[in-house]
């Protein structure tokens, strides 16, 4: 079940990377306050790409509940204005700068092509380390589960 609901949210968020209208307003500011549209964009690729990383990475050794992770850690807890979260735009703005839409929606792409064939070859039980990312390890208690890794 979370399994194909994440493959899903990646095509999703592919189609999105693909549109146009994306292209068009790159530069723009987003409806997120000091963030581009571009910026934005390349947040929410980090989602699919990164996935790929944390696969290929061993698994970690220790596991705290999702739940905890969202509310524990200090790009939830510290506020839009929170250096966490200054942080994050930073480089997602940094990052956009330095590429197109087009390559962006093609790494994505790229990513999404082979999630679809680790994902459903991860073990039930597979811990996903998030490194410095988000600085926990988090389980994987579903038998039907990729991981119960957060999103950036």
């Amino acid at each position: 079940m979370i399994r194909p609901a994440f493959l899903d949210a990646a095509e999703s968020a592919l189609s999105l990377l693909r549109d146009p209208m994306l292209a068009a307003q790159w530069s723009a500011p987003s409806t997120l306050p000091d963030f581009s549209t571009g910026g934005l964009a390349r947040h929410l690729a980090n989602q699919v790409t990164q996935t790929v990383t944390f696969l290929a990475a061993p698994p970690g050794e220790s596991a705290i509940p999702v739940l905890e992770h969202f509310t524990g850690n200090a790009w939830v807890t510290s506020g839009v204005d929170g250096p966490d979260n200054i942080d994050i735009r930073r480089r997602s703005e940094q990052t956009s700068a330095a590429t197109t839409p087009r390559e962006l929606a093609d790494a994505v792409e790229a990513a999404l092509t082979e999630l679809r064939a680790t994902v459903v070859a991860q073990p039930a039980d597979r811990i996903v380390d998030l490194g410095d990312w988000g600085n926990r390890a988090l389980p994987d208690r579903r038998p039907d589960s990729a991981s119960a890794r957060p999103p950036l």
